[in-house]
């Protein structure tokens, strides 16, 4: 960084003249149309430029429209090497002497191509600044005031002007070295410096002209079919704003960074009943609504279609999409207000409903297609295909609207589109591409690619976890994330073939998009197919945990997304994880699962309890899971255990509590009566409620019996995806 003399202050002139006949109390709507026809006049020249080589070129303009518009600005051309200073409105002294025109101020670069840089005084040396490098702008690029405010907020000169102020303190005052001198960066800035890196133009918008001529009220010629508010909400809305709030792709990059990403965004109108892309089109382009509303819709079956019939698709309370508006006061206030409407929210619940029900419906036809000794391969197909006249080919999603954005997770992997997006009114988009995306992640930072493909595993494996329910219940965020950083994603093609029977056990799967097929060697090299797996399932943990070979051939049904973890890692993630090592046994024992088993997994434990509640007293169940518990935290002989020891007799063994009271042998009860009676602790043991335990368990194993016959167990094996006699052999 060097310094400038504060000297060139003087040019500010330039700017402020054109500030200054926007707001000049004198102005009168004569004076405007005069200035209007002048500039109109003047700036012929730039009417090529501004019909075709800037962002709002898309726009649907009439010749009148855009020399209307090129009469909105102020050209100001600039020498090599030469820089003018910006009022920006930063200061907190100076705010107040900033007018509100000043800090909207709004360019586009015409010819050449500027650096921008924050002006920042010195502590030791007022009359001269530290320059702070902000952003490089060339043709076409717009410079918004508010996107530079945030710029110099995340820049360095927050750093220089600390190390600067803590410096000059001690040398100052030595005696007030523990009070803190620095102050917010922004206090202090208030000019930025638009420095030309070869003879450039700047075209300055006058936001008093603009108005006149493409504001609210304005009064368009009849022959325009301009669509004026999109066209303010352009010149209004920085995308790099939309860009900071994509999740999980960049919600986490340097603002400095998505500015440079955001001049490879290009802006996108589309016409009400115009489609944006289609479901199974390849995902090229991600797109951001800057203004208007979209709906999302995906093609459903004839199946599917009963099943959501019987289950409507979960939702949300979705608020009405809102333009963000920005106040141009504290820079985080601004970013604040940038706030994103819950129909991505809808979107998101709303579509693992309809997976779930596309996932039923394919375990149905796998299930049917095995019984009848046929492939897996064309159930699956048809599942995926079967169509009815009677039945609406799409299923509404939801309706997004500004801020929102779909096709996030296109640029980075290469999934086809999941759901067909409509603009339901004029709709101004800006549309980012794959290519650009992946060009812009590699110069900048090979950091950066590793940071969004860790954000993007997480999201995915949260998306896997969403629709296995019980994942989500035993897996905390904290492992959830460390899971993600061992696995690695990999595509395979239709057909691929992703492990073979008699393979190493090297790595444990899960599916996140896509379907497989699960089959067996069977005599007179045919194979036998033994199941399917779809979105949400996971497999290849038997072989791992029983140190065995490969047992069966998993193959791609159709394009699959997986997520890969190496067989040691497995091994370190899972045994941290008590509960999902519980649903495996429970899922590799299916039919003969035990009692302890089934109440060690959350979600074979919850569907027991509800078969035995409807039969015995719950309150057995309940008891043996809080001894259980008590059992593993018990500490010895201190006085926490014995408190939660008398709460368990209080509540489950004593006749007053009739809520929640399980009769018992007197016998058995009373021991652990007697030793909590007393005030202290010296009859506490391990062993305390080894007899109401055992009482209550041999119950349930009555209702243990039963439940394994009943109609309850069979749906929670097929739940689970438990492995049947042959899959328990055979399953890899």
């Amino acid at each position: 960084m060097g310094l400038i003399p504060t000297s060139i202050k003087e040019k500010i002139s330039k700017v402020g003249k054109a500030v200054d006949e926007a707001t000049s109390p004198v102005s009168t709507q004569q004076h405007h149309a005069f200035v209007a026809q002048r500039r109109r006049q003047q700036n012929q020249k730039y009417v090529d430029f501004l019909s075709s080589s800037w962002p709002g070129s898309t726009l649907n303009w009439t010749e009148d429209d855009i020399k209307d518009f090129s009469a909105c600005f102020r050209p100001i051309k600039v020498g090599c090497n030469e820089e003018i200073p910006i009022p920006c409105g930063c200061g907190g002294g100076n705010a107040s002497n900033v007018s509100s025109s000043q800090q909207k101020l709004f360019f586009i670069v015409a010819d050449g191509a500027v650096e921008i840089h924050a002006l920042l005084p010195t502590k030791s040396k007022k009359t001269d600044n530290v320059r702070e490098f902000l952003a490089t702008k060339q043709r076409g690029d717009m410079v918004y005031m508010p996107s530079v405010r945030r710029l110099i907020a995340e820049s360095n000169a927050r750093e220089v002007y600390e190390r600067e102020a803590n410096k000059s303190s001690k040398e100052n005052d030595k005696a007030k070295s523990n009070r803190t001198h620095t102050k917010n960066v922004l206090d202090l800035i208030d000019t930025v410096g638009i420095k030309s890196m070869e003879s450039s133009t700047l075209l300055q918008l006058d936001w008093t002209l603009f108005d006149l001529q493409f504001g609210p009220a304005a009064d368009r010629p009849s022959d325009s079919n301009l669509d004026t508010a999109m066209l303010r909400t352009m010149m209004e809305t920085n995308i790099t704003d939309y860009l900071s709030k994509i999740n999980p792709i960049l919600d986490s990059i340097p603002f400095s960074k998505l500015e440079m990403l955001s001049r490879f965004c290009r802006y996108n109108v589309k016409k009400e009943g115009e489609v944006i892309f289609e479901e199974g089109d390849a995902g090229e382009d991600m797109f951001i609504i800057l203004s208007g509303q979209v709906r999302v819709e995906a093609m459903t079956t004839r199946d599917m279609a009963d099943i959501i019939a019987e289950s409507p698709l979960e939702s949300t309370t979705t608020a009405a999409p809102t333009t963000p508006s920005y106040d141009f006061g504290d820079v985080t206030e601004a970013v604040d207000k940038l706030s994103i409407s819950r129909g991505k929210e809808e979107l998101t619940t709303r579509r693992r409903s309809l997976v779930k029900a596309g996932n039923k419906c394919r375990r149905e036809a796998a299930r049917r297609s095995i019984e009848n000794g046929d492939a897996v391969e064309g159930a699956l197909a048809a599942a995926d295909s079967s169509k009815d006249s009677t039945v609406p080919p799409l299923v509404q999603l939801a309706k997004l609207g500004p801020g929102d954005y779909v096709g996030e997770m296109g640029i980075f992997l290469d999934l086809p589109r999941a759901a067909t997006v409509t603009a339901d009114s004029n709709v101004l988009l800006a549309a980012l591409s794959k290519s650009s995306f992946r060009t812009m992640c590699h110069v900048l930072s090979p950091q950066m690619e590793e940071t969004i493909e860790a954000k993007v595993k997480g999201y995915m494996l949260r998306n896997i976890f969403e629709l296995k329910s019980p994942f989500q219940q035993a897996v905390s965020a904290e492992d959830s994330d460390r899971m993600a950083d061992n696995a690695s994603i990999v595509k395979f093609d239709k057909d691929a073939v992703v492990f073979r029977e008699g393979w190493e056990s090297n790595h444990f799967y899960f599916v996140h998009s896509g379907t497989l097929s699960v089959e067996k060697n069977a005599p007179g090299g045919n194979k036998k197919s033994i199941g399917c797996l779809v979105p949400g399932d996971y497999f290849g943990e038997q072989a791992i945990v029983n140190g065995t070979k490969r047992l069966a051939t998993i193959t791609a049904t159709s394009d699959a997304v997986l997520l890969e973890m190496p067989a040691e890692r497995f091994q370190q993630c899972f045994e941290s994880n008590p509960g999902i090592v519980a649903e495996f046994i429970v899922r590799m024992k299916g039919a003969d699962v035990d009692l302890t088993a089934l109440l060690a997994c959350q979600t074979s434990r919850d569907a027991f309890a509800v078969y035995h509640g409807s039969r015995r007293n719950p309150s057995e169940l309940k008891l043996y899971a809080e001894i259980s518990d008590w059992e593993q935290d018990f500490e010895g002989m201190s006085l926490n255990s014995w408190k939660r020891a008398k709460d368990i007799v209080t509540k489950f063994l004593t006749k007053d509590n009739e809520e929640h009271y399980v009769e018992l042998p007197d016998s058995i009860a009373s021991i652990a009566r007697e030793c909590v009676s007393f005030d202290n602790d010296e009859s506490v043991t391990a062993e305390l409620f080894a007899g109401p335990k055992n009482e209550v368990y041999n119950r349930m194993m009555a209702i243990h019996d039963e439940f394994k016959k009943s109609q309850e167990f069979a749906d929670l094996m097929t739940q689970l995806r438990a492995y049947d006699d042959v899959e328990r052999e055979l399953l890899a």
